[in-house]
């Protein structure tokens, strides 16, 4: 595949993602463009930012992610919350993975003593390709959320290839792996997969040397990688009391002798439906994946050499597969959490297009045939295809956020004296996280201009059974006269007899994706109390259309 082809089909890439680019910050997004604004405000920006490197990013979760957190502050300084700066840095991530799984394809063509530089570029360049257009990565990269798997896996998969390039344990590539170990780490917890990566990849690489030889390079090639991964848990554990706790309603360990992560495996199939959510196109990708895949288990088995990689790469993924279904009870029947599986789409690439390789050559002279390359080049297509109807609910949400954040601002004049509204907006647009821990941080700055906190809140409607508890809290009245930082603690039973019309919402809006309008919710009476709330409110929806 020419230089030429290759720069064409990643320009395929960047313009399948262009529409995302200018698409409103989603969910966490805005919580975390508060949380940046909050600390600006008070001239703590930076400050904050650099503390996140020896603590938590927030409580209650065991987060260590503060590299792609100072990612974040930085695009905030630069152009606050307008999103084309923020979703570029993703974009940018992503590409740079994808010239990792070039490199690493590159450096394995020469494991069975060829060198890499007289290689063909074919399997690289389909790796490579593959990679930057699956489907199942656009969560990664159309969320600015998803940074944090795209920095991860970014710098470790170049911490692979710097390592591919190093002579020794400690040499100067070697020394550069390490870096972007360390970077990779400070990214995400997935990144902790790297020592096992460095393993595949050394028992690929020391594949030609007698048994004794090879593992004692392997072991070599894995001391400072142990050493990293033990001061990164000895980290965690100062930091968080746990080694391998992730989030604050996962144990791991318990997981993995419960067994609720086959949950994630049976699931995985109507997952990936709703993902990839162009049917014909999966089929025929199914049906070219399965043709690939044999014709790479005929090639391996007439070469040991391919052999070897095509294990040490088969291994590789499922590493990265072993150490993520442990946190995973199930998968979203929306087709969300494609990001997870980020890391893992880039040894799949390089896995899948191994047939393409120059591995092993020498003993098995025929190169792959033209009908495997066409059938290469086909899958490839469908991916694009794939990958463009895996964006559409991004773009959608991208376009719908923007909406009605302008929607809650022209609303916010008309709820004069003291009326008071609760919005309902949805969880998510189809596998795109729509308002999801974005309550208050849609109707404060700097995602709106000024704060509009005192007339209105933005709830979800898997929300609705928890606002009965919070309004005899006096939320309104209190949301009315405190910032929302200082909500809190101004919190307390309402008293007895107090007049409900003071303490309910005077208006209740919903926002109707299939209109992209906010419609006003009609409520049968009574429902201005906690046993009929829960029935009112659901109707209510319904018959607006807001489900």
């Amino acid at each position: 595949m020419s230089r030429v082809v290759r720069i064409a089909l990643i320009a395929v890439c960047v313009s399948l993602y262009m529409p995302v680019l200018t698409q409103h910050l989603l969910s966490d997004d805005m919580a975390v463009s508060y949380a940046l604004s909050e600390w600006a405000r008070h001239g703590e920006l930076w400050p904050r930012l650099w503390s996140k490197f020896a603590t938590g990013l927030d409580s209650p979760s065991f987060y260590y992610r503060p590299l792609t957190f100072l990612s974040f502050g930085i695009n905030f300084a630069l152009a606050e919350v307008r999103p084309f700066g923020w979703h570029v840095v993703n974009l940018a991530g992503h590409l740079a993975a994808g010239l990792a799984v070039f490199r690493i394809a590159s450096l394995l063509q020469g494991s069975d003593g060829a060198s890499p530089r007289m290689s063909s570029a074919a399997w690289p360049s389909a790796a490579m390709i593959l990679f930057l257009l699956w489907g199942t990565n656009v969560e990664a990269v159309a969320w600015v959320s998803g940074r944090y798997d795209v920095f991860a896996t970014a710098f470790t998969l170049w911490a692979v290839a710097y390592h591919l390039h190093s002579q020794s344990a400690l040499d100067r590539h070697a020394l550069i792996a390490l870096l972007f170990g360390v970077l990779a780490l400070c990214s995400k917890e997935s990144a902790a997969v790297l020592p096992g990566l460095i393993g595949c990849v050394a028992w690929i690489r020391r594949g030609l040397l007698p048994r004794a030889a090879r593992w004692r390079s392997i072991v070599a090639d894995l001391l400072p990688w142990i050493v990293l991964i033990a001061t990164y848990f000895a980290l965690r554990f100062a930091i968080f009391g746990s080694l391998f706790q992730v989030y604050p309603d996962a144990q791991p360990l318990q997981r993995i002798v419960g067994g609720d992560w086959v949950a994630a495996l049976t699931s995985a199939l109507p997952w990936l439906a709703a993902a990839l959510p162009s049917p014909n196109a999966l089929q025929v990708a199914a049906v070219i994946l399965a043709v690939i895949v044999l014709a790479g288990i005929a090639s391996a088995a007439r070469s040991p050499a391919l052999r070897r990689v095509s294990v040490g790469l088969a291994v590789a993924m499922a590493w990265t597969l072993a150490l993520l279904l442990p946190h995973l009870s199930g998968l979203s029947v929306r087709g969300e959490g494609g990001r997870l599986f980020y890391m893992t789409g880039a040894w799949l690439a390089l896995w899948v297009a191994l047939p393409l390789s120059d591995v092993g050559a020498r003993s098995y002279s025929r190169a792959p045939s033209r009908l495997l390359s066409g059938a290469l080049i086909l899958f490839i297509v469908t991916q694009a295809v794939l990958l463009h109807s895996a964006l559409a609910d991004w773009i959608r949400a991208g376009s719908q956020m923007q909406q009605l954040v302008l929607a809650l601002r022209n609303l916010d004049p008309s709820l004069d004296g003291d009326r008071y509204a609760f919005v309902f907006a949805p969880d998510a647009i189809g596998a795109a996280p729509f308002a999801r821990n974005a309550n208050g941080a849609m109707v404060l700055p700097p995602v709106q201009p000024k704060p509009l906190l005192k007339r209105m809140l933005v709830f979800r409607p898997s929300e609705s059974a928890e606002i009965p508890p919070l309004v005899n809290r006096r939320l309104i009245p209190v949301l009315k006269t405190h910032a929302l930082n200082d909500a809190e603690k101004h919190l307390g039973a309402a008293e007895p007899g107090a007049d409900p019309t003071t303490l309910w919402p005077t208006d209740l809006m919903c926002w109707r994706v299939d209109t992209a309008a906010l419609v006003p919710v009609t409520m049968t009476e009574p429902w201005r109390d906690a046993t009929h709330w829960t029935m009112a409110i659901r109707d209510g929806l319904r018959r607006a259309g807001c489900e």
